[in-house]
């Protein structure tokens, strides 16, 4: 990832002086966007027009442009996965028509999905799975109306298509600390749990950011496809501008190093999830009662190329020994002692060998019931 290019697009875009949904340089903008993507070596671009209305346009219809670039898997082409952000802007402070730069929200998230396509197709990298870069149009009125991610995630519903992660970026350019003290929140939605302490994980790995645990079901595009069952993620800083929605943010008032510090953690989780099989979800934990037993369930593998599952036990959750190997779903850990706690985890992996990070949970094993005590008969 480099930082002179992605300060290039966040500059491009807000030099465009507005990029308010309602403005009649939108299609420029997209056309931008696209030939961006073009010149990078992306064959397969598109400008994904629809209709978005909404209460501040007496919900009269107004063409939009969800910007797609596609690079096709070499193994797995029907299993998709998204990275983007809106390249739409407003000022709450002003006139939106006339000037609504954008910088942080959301040059930032835009740009994102073009560094990550340019680093990609710079590294001669080909995934096995298909990645889409979507630049998504008409965010910002969300609320009042529908918008870009909205139009394609209920598409995607409707075509059955096989969306296995969205990844959003939103906002991800302030940051008033020095760098090696920075922070990105990490959001996450009901059910894909697990996602966010594997997008934590990796942003501790391949950035100099400190991830933290965000907020649950946030309301932005990555909502949309939370909204039609798919998988989602979502980073955004930690630090919440004081130039949101104003004339303020402008790149000055932006951080471009911390920017790029959290497109690396966001790219790598990319990548990581086309490679590497399916998390193991909705990991659950149940004690047989004889307090020498504990019953783990967890939800199936439907990777075309899932093996097994690989199973981990141990007394401390950074300590985790390896105790076998099944395709089932349910296991019994056994020879366990009464009231102590243990950890037990769940990797999936795939006949190329590589294996997922571990699902984790832990429990205490009890013999039920217990003994009564403090009982004494009185006679009749």
């Amino acid at each position: 990832m480099n930082v002179d290019t992605v300060t290039y697009y966040v500059q491009s875009l807000e030099n465009f002086g507005s990029r308010f949904e309602y403005n009649e340089n939108r299609k420029d903008i997209a056309n931008w966007l696209k030939d961006q993507f073009t010149a990078m070596g992306y064959e397969q671009v598109e400008l994904d027009s629809f209709l978005v209305i909404t209460r501040y346009n007496n919900n009269v219809p107004v063409m939009q442009y969800n910007v797609v670039a596609t690079l096709t898997g070499s193994t797995r082409p029907d299993e998709i996965y998204i990275i983007g952000g809106h390249y739409d802007s407003y000022n709450q402070t002003g006139d939106p028509h006339v000037f609504a730069p954008g910088a942080d929200d959301n040059a930032s998230g835009t740009a994102s999905a073009l560094e990550t396509a340019r680093a990609i197709k710079s590294a001669g990298y080909q995934p096995s799975a298909t990645i889409k870069f979507v630049c998504f149009a008409a965010e910002e009125l969300m609320l009042s109306g529908n918008s870009g991610s909205e139009y394609m995630a209920e598409k995607y519903r409707e075509q059955n298509i096989n969306l296995k992660l969205m990844i959003n970026n939103d906002m991800i350019a302030n940051n008033p600390r020095p760098l090696n003290e920075s922070m990105v929140s990490v959001n996450y939605y009901t059910g894909s749990e697990t996602l966010k302490d594997i997008a934590m994980s990796l942003m501790d790995q391949y950035s100099v950011v400190t991830p933290m645990e965000g907020g649950r079901d946030v309301w932005t595009d990555s909502r949309s496809f939370h909204e039609e069952g798919f998988p989602a993620i979502y980073y955004d800083e930690y630090d919440f501008s004081p130039n949101y929605h104003t004339s303020n943010d402008v790149i000055a008032n932006c951080d471009m190093e911390y920017c790029t510090e959290v497109i690396k953690g966001s790219a790598a989780m990319l990548i990581y999830s086309v490679e590497s099989p399916s998390p193991v979800h909705n990991l659950n934990v149940f004690d047989f009662g004889d307090g020498a037993t504990l019953v783990f369930t967890w939800s199936p593998n439907t990777d075309s190329d899932f093996k097994e599952y690989k199973l981990y036990s141990g007394r401390s959750a950074d300590s985790l020994d390896y105790i076998d190997s099944i395709t089932d779903t349910t296991f019994n850990l056994t020879g366990l002692s009464d009231g102590v706690k243990y950890f037990f985890g769940v990797s999936a992996s795939d006949f190329d060998g590589n294996e997922t990070l571990l699902t984790k949970v832990s429990a205490v094993p009890n013999k039920l019931p217990k003994a009564p005590g403090g009982v004494q008969a009185i006679p009749a």
